[in-house]
């Protein structure tokens, strides 16, 4: 069954041309960078699924859409520049939980050897890294990251909580696919200089 999950999820989250250029070829959960928003959900579907004061200029609105049967992950999540009537979308993520942090970085890797062949024209980098919200630093993230010429960003990142910030606040270790576009990138890189 996870052999077939991953199947799914490789072949079903993007539509992959023989090699990928332009971040806006794929797609997840049928959505791409540039789409608007409103083509998949209504304003108030979207207003009532906004994630607060999520960055702290405020110059993007971070929106996730947890349990809404989505054919191949948990929950979506998208970022849009705030202003945007037409909520065209900078970023979409994938995200699929796991109470085994090795079921994830199995996942990660399965999708990895995938993408290495559809992204050839892209800088291909892998971190490991304390994720930023534990101040213990007990909490890790493994990123492997797909950069396009053009600056765009595709990642698969695996995000192991700690036991305590599991207990605190219900947070579960997670694989996400992420697409962003390279002003999203920009802006992520001056926020958190």
């Amino acid at each position: 069954m996870k052999n077939f999950l991953a199947i799914v999820i490789i072949s079903l989250c993007f539509i992959i041309p023989s090699k990928a250029d332009d971040i806006s070829d794929f797609e997840i959960e049928g959505m791409s960078i540039g789409d608007s928003l409103l083509n998949y959900f209504s304003e108030e579907e979207i207003k009532n699924n906004i994630m607060g004061d999520y960055y702290e200029n405020n110059e993007y609105t971070a929106i996730e859409f947890p349990n809404k049967s989505f054919k191949n992950y948990d929950n979506v999540s998208v970022d849009l520049i705030s202003l945007d009537k037409k909520y065209i979308i900078q970023t979409v993520t994938g995200i699929l939980f796991y109470e085994d942090i090795r079921d994830c970085h199995m996942k990660q890797k399965k999708i990895d050897k995938e993408l290495s062949i559809i992204f050839q024209n892209t800088r291909k980098e892998t971190n490991t890294r304390n994720h930023s919200a534990d101040k213990t630093g007990k909490s890790k993230t493994k990123a492997i990251n797909y950069w396009f010429k053009s600056g765009d960003l595709a990642t698969i990142i695996c995000t192991d909580w700690s036991n305590d910030l599991t207990n605190k606040y219900g947070w579960s270790d997670n694989l996400s696919i992420e697409l962003k576009t390279k002003k999203f990138n920009d802006f992520l890189s001056k926020l958190y200089k």
